[in-house]
C-alpha cells in the first residue's frame, strides 16, 4: 500500500501538562534531535501479499544506547501481528561475528531485553534493561530477527502478516533518539526477492501545534491540535505521569486533529505530546 505522505520521527510538537480534576494546564514546546540511522535494510522471507514472512532487520548504530528503547513501526507493512511475541525475536548487536546476543523476555528485567508487540498498532518495542545491560556502542550494527528466523533463546514459531495490499509499504525504526526509515515492496505474486529501500531523509512534516486539552470528567481528557503538514503519513499521541516514562497512547490517520483519552485515573497529573 503505498503511502504519498511521510511520517516524521524526527521532530515532537507540543506537550500539554494538566489535571484530570481542575482546569488549569499549560503548554509547551519540546523538541527531540535525531541522527539517521545507516545502512537500514529489511529482508523478507517472502513479499507476497496477506502472506505470513519473517523479517531481518540490520543497521549501523550512530550513537550509544544505554537505555530507553529500540522501536519498529510496521503500522503500513503489516496487516497483523498473528501470535508474535518475545519469543519470536532475536537481539544481537557488536561487531560482526562477535555480536552480544540479548536476552528478550515480556518485560524488561536485570540484563533482560523487554520485547512487546502491540498488535493493534503494529508497533515493536524492545526496552532497554532495567539494570546490568550491555550498551549498545557506537558503531555497531544492530541485528533483529522477527519470525521463525528467530533462534537464539527459543525457536520462533510465529510469523509476521504482510500487508493486504500491493504496494511499497514504509516502515521506521527508531533506537533511542536516532531514526531511519526504509520502504519495503508488497506484491502479488507468489514468490520474489526480498529487498528493502532506504528512504531519503528529505523534508520532515511540519509540526502539530496548538495542542489543547478539555477535562470531560474525571476519566476522560479530550486533545485536539492543528495539523500544519501536508505530508505526514500519521500521528502519534503519547503519554506519561510524573512518574513514568512516555508511552504510545495511540497512532492515529493522516490529517488526524483529535483524540478523546478514557479510561484515566482522578486527581492525576498527565503530560501529552504529538507528532506528525
Amino acid at each position: 500500500m503505498r503511502n504519498s505522505k511521510k511520517k516524521s520521527i524526527f521532530r515532537w510538537g507540543i506537550i500539554a501538562l494538566l489535571f484530570v480534576v481542575g482546569v488549569s494546564f499549560f503548554v509547551t514546546t519540546h523538541r527531540a534531535s535525531a541522527v539517521q540511522l545507516s545502512s537500514l535494510s529489511d529482508t523478507l522471507s517472502t513479499q507476497k501479499q496477506s502472506t505470513s514472512a519473517n523479517h531481518f532487520f540490520v543497521f549501523t548504530n550512530p550513537a550509544t544506547i544505554a537505555s530507553g528503547s529500540i522501536t519498529i513501526d510496521l503500522s503500513n507493512a503489516v496487516s497483523s501481528t498473528a501470535s508474535v511475541d518475545h519469543t519470536d525475536i532475536d537481539l544481537s548487536y557488536g561487531v560482526t561475528g562477535t555480536e552480544t546476543n540479548a536476552s528478550l523476555a515480556a518485560s524488561a528485567g536485570a540484563g533482560v531485553w523487554g520485547a512487546n508487540v502491540n498488535s493493534l498498532t503494529k508497533l515493536i518495542t524492545l526496552s532497554y534493561p532495567l539494570s546490568g545491560g550491555t550498551s549498545i556502542a557506537l558503531g555497531d550494527k544492530v541485528f533483529i530477527k522477527i519470525g521463525t528466523n528467530a533462534s537464539f533463546q527459543i525457536a520462533g514459531d510465529s510469523q509476521l502478516v504482510n500487508a493486504v495490499s500491493a504496494g511499497s509499504a514504509a516502515i521506521t525504526v527508531n533506537a533511542g533518539s536516532n531514526v531511519g526509515r526504509l520502504a519495503v515492496a508488497v506484491t502479488d505474486a507468489s514468490s520474489v526477492d526480498s529487498s528493502a529501500t532506504v528512504l531519503s531523509s528529505g523534508a520532515v512534516p511540519a509540526d502539530p501545534s496548538g495542542l489543547a486539552a478539555n477535562v470531560i470528567n474525571t476519566a476522560q481528557i479530550n486533545l485536539s491540535w492543528t495539523d500544519n503538514a501536508s505530508d505526514e503519513t500519521g500521528f502519534e499521541l503519547e503519554r506519561r505521569t510524573a512518574s513514568s516514562s512516555y508511552s504510545l497512547v495511540s497512532a492515529l490517520s493522516t490529517n488526524a486533529t483529535s483524540y478523546s483519552d478514557a479510561s484515566l485515573l482522578a486527581a492525576t497529573q498527565y503530560f501529552y505530546r504529538v507528532r506528525a
